[in-house]
């Protein structure tokens, strides 16, 4: 694939849109751009795009091409990420060749960025590094850009946040989940690209680029931001920093459980109610917003977090959580030991009782593409976890 004609275009008032083309080795194209504030200056590098598409590229097992030049530090970082995918996902990912010229080693910029979604993590992250004083969202990624409306509302409390903290919110958005791009597993490997992506389009201006960990430095399972990967995507120019992996989630939620901002406006959904995107609310209802609110109410701050709906709420529902997939069962485990901590025993009951049922349809699974027996896991699985049946994606409606 070749990454072709960098442009910076007027994208409305005060607004400008970096964009690049994406030719495959099929011959197809694809546009690819980011909206972001006309006031600070973009990269014209392409390392931002380097950063972007090389999970595409080891997934589809194109050889990367830029026709701008890129930092040699990044690009040397580059092939090292690719080699480790290989070893992570050997199905999936495949040695490529970076092809690009490259500049030498410079300088960074003093000032520090981090992403910011008023999140457990980036909550931790933006509190504990008082010297970040500008924070950035991307509508297009966890928050699908047919949902403008939402953004605006949730960006405005975000804006809020951020000028309590003495901090600055900058608004982007992009495509990039929209293209072939957005195929990619973005929990596996995808994920640390377009957040670094993000942050290296600013890097005249910034010097490091933070990513909160979603997971604590002793879990063993590979992930998109990790704490070997993600400093890997840093050039001369911006170091990107995987930080906060010295705690789990839990032990982050009981840090921050006595700051009253994080409380009032904690938000840790992705799904939305409508179960296809982050909107501006806590649905209350997914696996993510459930093990928050267990975490805060063993903790006993539950009551105090008006960003979640807790007309449906019991501990009984954490018996029906599936956590069949390792990452999840290392956030049920997580939950489990702070609510033991707290003397919380009807948590850790229903905790345990989700975990035995996890089990017992991790065993069945193995019988999912076997004529007749795949009813036994599908059977189980209707039975076992039907107590959060609304949590399943809801069908979109069938176009017009």
């Amino acid at each position: 694939m070749t990454v072709t004609n960098f442009r910076l275009e007027y994208a409305g008032a005060n607004r400008q849109r970096a964009a690049v083309d994406v030719v495959y080795d099929d011959g197809s194209r694809e546009e690819i751009w980011f909206d972001l504030p006309e006031e600070i200056p973009a990269s014209r590098t392409g390392n931002p795009w380097l950063a972007l598409m090389l999970p595409l590229a080891a997934a589809s097992g194109e050889d990367l091409r830029l026709d701008l030049p890129v930092d040699s530090w990044l690009k040397l970082n580059a092939e090292a990420l690719v080699k480790l995918w290989t070893a992570w996902h050997p199905e999936t990912c495949r040695n490529i060749r970076i092809l690009a010229e490259t500049t030498p080693p410079a300088a960074p910029q003093p000032d520090v960025l981090s992403t910011f979604t008023a999140g457990i993590d980036s909550f931790f992250t933006v509190l504990r590094h008082p010297e970040c004083r500008h924070y950035i969202n991307v509508l297009g990624l966890d928050m699908p850009l047919f949902k403008r409306d939402a953004y605006e509302r949730l960006t405005a409390r975000l804006e809020r946040i951020a000028g309590q903290l003495g901090a600055r919110l900058i608004r982007m958005a992009t495509n990039v989940r929209e293209t072939r791009w957005g195929r990619l597993p973005w929990e596996s490997y995808a994920a640390g690209g377009v957040l670094s992506a993000s942050m290296l389009l600013f890097e005249t201006r910034f010097g490091a680029g933070l990513i909160p960990s979603a997971l604590d430095i002793r879990v063993p399972y590979p992930s998109a931001t990790h704490q070997l990967t993600t400093p890997l995507y840093s050039a001369s120019t911006m170091r990107i920093i995987h930080d906060g992996a010295s705690h789990s989630r839990a032990e982050k939620i009981e840090a921050l459980a006595g700051e009253r901002i994080v409380l009032e406006n904690l938000h840790v959904c992705f799904m939305g109610q409508d179960t296809h995107g982050q909107d501006d609310t806590n649905c209350s209802r997914c696996g993510k917003c459930l093990r928050t609110m267990l975490a805060l109410d063993a903790l006993g701050k539950l009551r105090e977090c008006p960003m979640f709906d807790l007309s449906g709420y019991s501990v009984e529902l954490a018996g029906r959580m599936e956590c069949v997939r390792p990452t999840t069962r290392y956030y049920v485990h997580d939950v489990r030991q702070l609510a033991e901590r707290h003397g919380r025993q009807d948590i850790v009951r229903q905790l345990d009782l989700s975990l035995r049922r996890s089990r017992r349809a991790a065993l069945l699974d193995r019988f999912l593409k076997t004529p007749f027996l795949w009813r036994l896991p599908v059977h189980y699985r209707i039975n076992a976890f039907r107590g959060l049946a609304k949590l399943h994606r809801i069908p979109e409606p069938a176009p017009a």
